[in-house]
């Protein structure tokens, strides 16, 4: 019976072994799509952590026109629909926040008015300006509204 060295644990040629897989065996085109590999995996997880902090607005509305359809004065909001579209149901809904800033617009001058004032004021047909961020649920989020 034969007995090959490299076989052999602890002899000196034992640990010339290597994983035909490993990068020291790989030609250059292998070790450069590995490398690739990596780089979109680590791309992908940073790019799945990055937008799970995404909490802006999908999509900026700015000074669109809208007739109001419905008040909820209960949780300051109001039903709209596009003027274009000659207010013939709620298609959206702007929400009224605390920190949005509200004005109607006058004969001669435009009123600042308190968020409270101003969906006090409102009623359907009021054609309202807005500007502000649609949301997930495609809800319009104001940061300013101009009524009249």
């Amino acid at each position: 019976m034969q007995c090959d060295s490299t076989d052999v644990p602890g002899h000196r040629y034992a640990h010339t072994y290597q994983d035909p897989g490993s990068p020291s065996n790989l030609g250059s085109e292998e070790l450069r799509e590995n490398t690739m590999r990596g780089l979109f995996k680590l791309f992908t997880i940073l790019l799945l952590i990055g937008s799970g902090f995404a909490s802006a607005a999908l999509i900026e509305v700015d000074k669109a026109n809208y007739i109001v359809t419905k008040v909820y004065g209960d949780r300051n909001a109001v039903g709209v629909d596009l003027v274009q579209n000659g207010a013939e149901k709620t298609r959206t809904e702007v929400r009224i926040q605390k920190d949005t800033k509200c004005y109607w617009v006058g004969h001669n001058k435009d009123k600042p008015l308190s968020v409270s004032a101003f969906m006090r004021n409102m009623r359907k047909g009021t054609r309202i300006r807005v500007t502000g961020g649609r949301d997930w649920d495609g809800k319009i989020n104001a940061y300013e509204v101009w009524a009249q």
